[in-house]
């Protein structure tokens, strides 16, 4: 009996057979522990470069959201310009009218340099502390990124007379308390609201090109976001997939222990002697 005792305790200090059920159980949970790891990693890549593509998408498409609302701004002021610039022309041409006394060029003088102070001021005006027609060139952010679009910028005062409001506004060189100044005034108006067709389309290229940029940017948060859809769908079928498998094997490994331990005892009472 004490032989049997001693066989037994001397079988358990044994170290685990490379062959059994709970060792290969055992070294299939550390790699697959190990593999685990290894995806959890890959995957938490792919999640921060994911959550870094959509940052940068949402900040993109609100910088063009911003430049939208910039550009629409600009164009309504250029349309209440227009309406300026055409009551100015109206002006001038009744005062280059040789029936019309001095007197009466007195009292059109008075609306049409309030229309200028008027136009004049528009050139100063602001978006969100951003000037509207400073000539500063504003870049937008674009779908891709670090990528910036140049909008057309618009100068007011620009130097040149075929590209500035200033040959409207400026008492200068446009005035009608005068029939030659009248004369004059003509010519500077017409040139203005030819500038002014340019400075409208500047502002309409600009907001197309918008457009493009918003469009492109709503196809791309609707495709990260579908993908990231479908990413966490396959997490959760992988988990499921590796839950189902775990328990499967330990089930098994479980069953194939029991048996293992059953075997050795079944040897060892066939080695009893007869009593």
């Amino acid at each position: 009996m004490s032989d049997k005792i001693t066989a037994s305790v001397a079988g358990s200090r044994l170290p685990p057979d490379p062959r059994s059920a709970a060792y290969g159980f055992k070294q299939q949970k550390r790699k697959s522990g190990e593999n685990e790891s290894s995806s959890e990693a890959d995957a938490l890549v792919v999640e921060m470069s994911q959550t870094r593509y959509r940052e940068t998408a949402t900040s993109s498409r609100s910088d063009v959201e911003e430049a939208v609302s910039f550009s629409q701004t600009q164009a309504a002021f250029l349309g209440v310009v227009q309406n300026a610039l055409d009551r100015m022309s109206e002006l001038s041409a009744l005062c280059l009218d040789t029936t019309k006394s001095d007197a009466d060029r007195a009292g059109f003088t008075v609306e049409f340099t309030q229309l200028q102070n008027f136009v004049s001021d528009i050139g100063t005006k602001k978006f969100n502390g951003v000037g509207l027609f400073n000539g500063v060139t504003l870049n937008v952010g674009d779908e891709t990124e670090g990528t910036r679009v140049p909008l057309n910028a618009i100068d007011w005062t620009a130097p040149r007379p075929d590209q500035s409001m200033a040959v409207a506004y400026d008492c200068s060189v446009t005035e009608v308390t005068t029939q030659t100044g009248a004369s004059a005034a003509v010519t500077n108006i017409r040139q203005a609201l030819e500038n002014l067709v340019e400075m409208q389309s500047k502002v309409t290229t600009n907001l197309q090109r918008l457009s493009l940029s918003n469009e492109q940017l709503s196809v791309l948060n609707q495709n990260l976001s579908a993908a990231n859809s479908r990413m966490n769908d396959i997490d959760w079928a992988k988990k499921l997939t590796e839950l189902a498998r775990f328990r499967i094997l330990g089930e098994a490994g479980s069953a194939k222990s029991t048996q293992a331990n059953t075997n050795p005892q079944t040897a060892i009472r066939l080695l009893e002697p007869n009593r």
